[in-house]
């Protein structure tokens, strides 16, 4: 089966959703630790 080799048994629509919110997570941390960095350096 194609994509089997991936060793992904969750659905193609469910895994696709659970990619987006892991990358949005993702953005949001390194988003949150840009602003952190720039209030430390103002202080």
């Amino acid at each position: 089966m194609p994509g089997d080799h991936h060793g992904r048994r969750v659905p193609r629509g469910r895994a696709s959703v659970l990619d987006i919110l892991f990358v949005a997570a993702t953005i949001g941390v390194f988003a949150l630790l840009g602003r952190l960095g720039r209030a430390l350096e103002a202080l």
